[in-house]
């Protein structure tokens, strides 16, 4: 036990911040007594004052920036990072806040992140990076040629009946995708029934992430036009990787995890 020099009161060691100067290891005052302290210190228009000027030299700024950069380089770190960032965006204020910026930010700064994007995807080295997963990764291969019949099929939806080509393998011709996705064309979005669905304003979204496959024959099942739809660009954007909560979607889940489960039993 220990008695703070401040507030008089004993408490517990463990209530006391370290000091190394002191014979005992710990500072004098108590934890809280040195919070109100620092409180009432920083809020001094004086103080705010020299620590925004200290802070602004550039030898402060380039040794600040050097040590953020080692101390999160610690793995330890980032994964404390990352636990404390996915349980605050859990939050279910904290994701809506986030899900509404999101969205909102896409729609107004759509040609600087197109143009962003194109630039990212325009350097030697990730077209290089591309192309060696393109050739090397079976799984990667096959999503993306079925990504792009996908968007060519939303392109040319209506129009595309009588081509009865396999669609990369899938069991389904381009004509079952293209009623699939004409039934969608005209009517509100199905997950927020409020937008009505065109070809400027709606996105290809799969019921079941395809994010979620795990190997080839799963690329292929969640690529299926069962677990394919077209909701409003705002509810892609909002939903992203996730997995909807709802009556439909659930079901449908399930019995895609027990046919994994069994695959793996077998």
């Amino acid at each position: 036990m220990k008695v703070c020099i401040t507030c008089n009161e004993t408490k517990e060691l463990a209530e006391f911040h370290k000091n190394k100067a002191n014979k005992d290891g710990l500072k004098g005052q108590c934890k809280e007594c040195a919070k109100e302290y620092g409180a009432k210190r920083y809020a001094k228009p004086e103080v705010k004052q020299a620590i925004a000027e200290r802070n602004a030299r550039p030898e402060r700024k380039k040794a600040k920036a050097e040590y953020n950069a080692k101390r999160n380089a610690r793995p330890e770190i980032k994964e404390a990072t990352a636990k404390r960032n996915a349980k605050w965006r859990a939050i279910p204020a904290v994701k809506e806040a986030l899900s509404e910026y999101n969205s909102e930010y896409y729609i107004n700064n759509q040609e600087v992140i197109l143009k962003q994007k194109a630039e990212y995807y325009a350097r030697p080295e990730i077209k290089q990076r591309q192309i060696d997963k393109y050739n090397n990764d079976p799984m990667y291969k096959t999503q993306h040629k079925i990504s792009a019949v996908l968007l060519h099929a939303k392109r040319d939806v209506g129009n595309i009946r009588n081509k009865q080509s396999n669609v990369a393998g899938l069991e389904y011709t381009k004509g079952q995708l293209d009623d699939r996705l004409s039934s969608y064309m005209g009517h509100l979005c199905e997950r927020c029934r409020s937008i009505s669905i065109g070809n400027n304003n709606s996105e290809i979204d799969h019921i079941i992430p395809k994010s979620l496959a795990e190997d080839l024959e799963e690329v292929i099942e969640l690529n299926h036009w069962t677990n394919i739809r077209i909701i409003c660009r705002e509810c892609n954007q909002d939903k992203g990787s996730s997995l909807d909560s709802d009556n439909a979607t659930l079901p449908k889940f399930a019995e895609f995890y027990i046919q994994r489960e069994l695959r793996v039993e077998n």
